[in-house]
């Protein structure tokens, strides 16, 4: 979810013809899923719904991704923080596996801060990553 709005925003600004599903999956709102898809019962609700969704996620997260700028390094860290954060349950070793991810994460994004930006606090940087990790997390429960 974070990656195909963030990627959409990176590669073209925000929302409008295209939409990133994935990393290689590239939604065309003017072509339909997957070309021509005017012969399928109800294509038109089907491509009205993908646009509506597509807008409403943009919508809520192009606002975020505008304002906080994320680098490179910090939407590494955030989709390892999203990876971390699961409602399935899972063992005790992969929960401290994924715990490791994230506090290795964490770090490699202190050392980022202090070492590429230059930044003695980075609360503010830090405190809006953690705003666009409640926000995707509350997305995921909404949509």
């Amino acid at each position: 979810l974070f990656e195909c709005y963030e990627r959409t925003r990176r590669i073209w600004g925000g929302l409008g013809r295209f939409t990133m599903w994935s990393t290689v999956t590239c939604f065309d709102a003017e072509v339909g899923f997957d070309g021509d898809t005017s012969g399928l019962e109800h294509s038109d609700f089907l491509k009205s719904f993908a646009l509506n969704f597509a807008a409403d996620q943009n919508a809520i997260f192009l606002p975020l991704f505008n304002r906080i700028e994320l680098t490179e390094q910090e939407s590494y860290t955030l989709m390892a923080i999203l990876i971390s954060e699961t409602d399935t349950d899972l063992s005790e070793c992969a929960l401290r596996l994924l715990d490791g991810y994230r506090a290795e994460a964490l770090e490699n994004l202190q050392v980022h801060y202090r070492e590429q930006l230059g930044l003695s606090d980075c609360s503010r940087r830090l405190g809006n990553l953690m705003t666009l990790n409640h926000t995707i997390q509350e997305c995921k429960s909404l949509f």
